[in-house]
């Protein structure tokens, strides 16, 4: 099977290389034993646009190397953003799965989203407010928006569930 995942976190990735990145890259590295694997990360400075590691494939979209370097995270987040869905687009998979972060949403269209399965972590809400004021509404826009685009949602509790259930109308 041809699995691939996105998510702006990469384990190399000065800027975002937590749970998240150990988490997929666990997860994907024992799956890549029977499955062709390919992660879809964020771009960072030092970072290679593509490479091979432990079975699965990296593929790293945004800005190019010596403008990572320029215009440090928050362009590579907003270059991820926007590349992202077309390096999905780019192959056939059996399934695709969207690590959702409400500070680098995809806009995937209908028919290629319809496919997909979003995996939802936690809720920034308010939160997203107090944390970036600048972007924040952005932020829990994107958020409401994305549990209501998607038919498939996997949530890390029964806790997010619920409240995934609730923010989307009981589905």
């Amino acid at each position: 099977m041809k699995i691939c995942h996105l998510i702006y976190d990469d384990l190399g990735n000065p800027w975002l290389s937590g749970g998240g990145a150990v988490r997929a890259r666990e997860i994907y590295r024992r799956l890549a034993e029977r499955h062709q694997i390919t992660l879809i990360t964020g771009r960072y400075p030092g970072a290679r646009s593509e490479e091979r590691k432990e079975g699965m494939r990296f593929v790293r979209v945004g800005p190019a190397q010596k403008e990572a370097s320029q215009g440090g995270y928050a362009r590579s987040r907003l270059a991820y953003c926007r590349r992202a869905v077309a390096a999905l687009q780019a192959e056939e998979y059996d399934l695709w799965v969207h690590e959702f972060s409400a500070f680098a949403p995809l806009w995937a269209p209908w028919p290629v989203r319809r496919r997909g399965l979003l995996l939802f972590q936690h809720f920034v809400g308010r939160h997203a407010l107090k944390k970036n004021p600048m972007i924040g509404g952005f932020a829990w826009a994107a958020e409401i928006w994305t549990l209501r685009a998607y038919q498939r949602i996997v949530a890390v509790s029964p806790s997010v569930q619920a409240r995934i259930r609730k923010a989307v109308g009981g589905r």
